[in-house]
């Protein structure tokens, strides 16, 4: 089983999922039957990859469809890399909207958005101290 995500035959993979989902996409509305269908696609391309010998990440799809943006990341990511994803796609796109964001984290990862927030040592010190002069 290849796992080394180097290795030249996981790179010209990567390219013909790419083409694969070009040729889903273009041209077609984005709604939830295309991203059932880029879901199902993912799924069956994995299949086959690891079926070939190439252990082929779990994708899902980060989809924004009042902007057409379709933008696959890995199944596993831990939550930092899932708010890193967040800021690349807000950065990439900077006219998408907090809510269209949430949808986006929910469907390809089925959190819920506020699991994303990073509070700040200094807004956990500041809550703990709140929540001991309200028990005093």
């Amino acid at each position: 089983m290849i796992t080394d995500e180097a290795d030249p035959r996981m790179a010209a993979a990567a390219v013909r999922l790419q083409a694969r989902l070009k040729r889903l996409c273009v041209g077609r509305p984005i709604d939830r039957t295309l991203i059932y269908d880029i879901q199902r696609l993912l799924y069956d391309y994995r299949v086959g990859m690891l079926q070939d010998g190439l252990d082929w990440p779990h994708l899902v799809p980060i989809v924004v469809p009042r902007l057409g943006v379709i933008h696959v990341a890995r199944a596993d990511l831990d939550l930092v890399s899932i708010r890193r994803q967040v800021i690349q796609l807000v950065r990439f796109n900077p006219d998408v909207t907090p809510d269209e964001v949430a949808h986006a984290v929910r469907w390809a990862w089925d959190i819920k958005p506020g699991a994303l927030v990073d509070e700040g040592e200094h807004v956990r010190e500041r809550d703990q101290a709140k929540a001991i002069a309200a028990a005093v």
